[in-house]
């Protein structure tokens, strides 16, 4: 299920999840050190992480990726934020396939995990001709319909109190009324469990599994 390995003074665990989940538990000694703050702070995940006192953090003008004088190179992964324009699939039964966020409810950065936005549906789902049991629920949404949504899965890493960092390989929601209870009566794919720390149990109690 996953495999370390250790690379001079540095330390790397990679576990895959169902679902595409890949989570990057860090060493606790290791999550301490200067150089895994200042990759958190840039919004990046860390492939490798220093051990404290090895190497001096030094990053050059208009480069992407942080180095230490005594480990390898450290390439950091791309951010996918959830902010305007952004597509993310809809893994509900409500009708929607494919949604474009158009603002972040109550905040003012990017959405991530649990965040409720407003989104306009670009992409309806087909059912096709043998789910008439789905009919009703597909008709409650169409293209071009405004709505609102709860994000499920985001590109974007997220570090947990333990020092574990988990990503997905996609952005999800799933469509939700005015009061908040889900449109769709079932879900397609894992979700991520913050989702509980944030009011959301109606969502995780529709879902698979979360991770």
């Amino acid at each position: 299920m996953g495999e370390g390995k250790a690379l001079d003074n540095a330390t790397f665990t990679r576990t895959t999840l169902l679902g595409g989940c890949v989570a990057h538990a860090i060493d606790p000694a290791a999550a301490r050190s200067m150089f895994c703050s200042a990759a958190l702070f840039l919004g990046s995940a860390v492939g490798e992480t220093c051990r404290p006192g090895h190497g001096n953090l030094s990053a050059s003008p208009g480069k992407t990726a942080l180095t230490s004088s005594d480990t390898p190179s450290l390439a950091l992964f791309t951010v996918k934020m959830i902010q305007l324009k952004t597509l993310l699939n809809c893994i509900d039964n409500s009708g929607a396939a494919v949604v474009e966020c158009v603002n972040v409810l109550k905040k003012k950065r990017p959405a991530t995990v649990g965040d409720r936005i407003v989104v306009v549906v670009q992409k309806q789902r087909n059912f096709g001709p043998e789910s008439t049991n789905n009919s009703g629920i597909a008709n409650k949404v169409r293209r071009g319909d405004i709505r609102h949504a709860v994000v499920v899965r985001a590109k974007k890493e997220m570090q947990r109190p333990d020092g574990t960092i988990v990503k997905f390989d996609d952005n999800a929601c799933v469509l939700v009324n005015k009061s908040g209870d889900p449109i769709g009566t079932r879900m397609n794919g894992v979700v991520a469990t913050e989702l509980r720390g944030k009011q959301w149990s109606k969502i995780l109690s529709l879902a698979p599994m979360h991770v």
